[in-house]
């Protein structure tokens, strides 16, 4: 067995610096990386519902949700987000990747569906795109000209815009209320992964829906994970009671996945109970991206401040590894994000801010920036 290719593969990786290893942390670092948008990880309530459910339900839930792994902790979970979104029906996944990638792939295997992309949208929504080219798009990032073009176009009977609520790589806000516009006028429906919205986006974290309707409109589905604003794991998609139903019962990353565990369900209910009482938290987390924007070197190009995620643009692969080290040499983290995570050119560092930062974070974080950036050789 001959399989060369592996290690000319990682080689060439290497080569273009494209390369990536996972890493365990061998110092205190202030984290810039991680998407714990409202600083719950860790809150002792939060923790006190997943010890509950560890002695009511156990650590697993050891089977399908179709099966016996749909317990009374998933069912009130589920309650509870259509409540919060107001929306009719939601289930729940193992994680976003497989929500998205399962919604796409139970349309698009009928054949009776075509799917127009946001040109960001994030991979695993694009993952469907490869195995169904022929009924899939991409439209311009948050164009709704564009997008009208190709719906006027469009002679399929179903039709789904595919966008993103905030866009992870980017920060940017989906121009949701344009998009939908055009979405309606040609009778289509909207998905939106809003990964990044939930928690966030919203009087009580609701997402970025919240902020377009005051009501969600039938024809709109969102696609939420538990792990980044929310602080637990897994997904969920929220949407009519018809769509609900036949992804229950065609979905296959739902129907053959092993339900999440119950008391990961108790958590993420605790979650979002705090989510939308606390709402300091996500007033803080405005204050914070302000106070980064205005310390930083007007010279520095960012990708916006219109969220906690704000790219900066750093230039080549290696530059922006060097910098990454950089920073990391001076108890910064922050990920380097090169392509084919992004397009070729627009390597940067991909900075998260979290309620759990303070106002000497931040500084320190822009103070260093601003001096290595300025320097034409990156010695630390």
């Amino acid at each position: 067995m001959n399989f060369t290719f592996l290690n000319q593969q990682v080689q060439n990786k290497r080569n273009i610096g494209q390369y990536r290893q996972v890493r365990v942390a061998d110092s205190q670092l202030v984290n810039f990386a991680s998407n714990d948008y409202l600083g719950l990880n860790g809150h002792p309530d939060i923790v006190d519902a997943f010890q509950s459910g560890l002695a009511d339900f156990g650590t697993s839930s050891c089977s399908a949700s179709l099966i016996s792994g749909h317990t009374r902790a998933h069912q009130y979970l589920q309650d509870q987000i259509c409540e919060w979104l107001g929306t009719s029906a939601c289930l729940l996944f193992s994680s976003g990747y497989a929500a998205n990638s399962g919604f796409f792939a139970s349309l698009l295997k009928s054949g009776q569906v075509e799917v127009l992309f946001d040109r960001l949208c994030h991979a695993s929504m694009l993952s469907q795109m490869f195995h169904y080219p022929k009924s899939c798009q991409r439209f311009k990032h948050n164009d709704a000209l564009d997008l009208q073009k190709r719906l006027l176009k469009s002679d399929a009977e179903n039709v789904v815009v595919a966008i993103e609520g905030v866009y992870s790589m980017d920060g940017y806000q989906g121009n949701i209320s344009a998009l939908h516009k055009q979405a309606i006028e040609h009778g289509a429906a909207l998905y939106i992964d809003d990964a990044h919205g939930i928690g966030v986006n919203g009087t009580y974290g609701q997402g970025s829906c919240s902020t377009v309707f005051s009501d969600v409109p039938d024809n709109v589905t969102q696609m939420f994970t538990f792990g980044k604003a929310l602080a637990t794991s897994g997904a969920a998609i929220a949407g009519s009671k018809d769509l609900i139903e036949y992804l229950t019962n065609v979905c296959s990353e739902y129907i053959f996945s092993t339900a999440m565990s119950a008391a990961n369900a108790k958590a993420t209910t605790k979650s979002i109970e705090i989510c939308q009482t606390d709402v300091w938290r996500r007033e803080k987390l405005r204050e914070l991206q302000e106070l980064f924007a205005d310390s930083l070197a007007k010279e520095i190009r960012t990708t916006g401040i219109d969220s906690p995620i704000i790219g900066i643009y750093t230039g080549s692969e290696e530059r922006t590894l060097a910098i990454a080290e950089c920073l990391r040499e001076r108890g910064l983290f922050v990920s380097a994000i090169r392509p084919p995570t992004v397009k070729p050119g627009s390597s940067r560092l991909r900075v998260t801010l979290s309620t759990n930062h303070n106002d000497k974070n931040i500084k320190a974080l822009a103070y260093n920036l601003n001096q290595i950036m300025e320097k034409e050789s990156l010695a630390c």
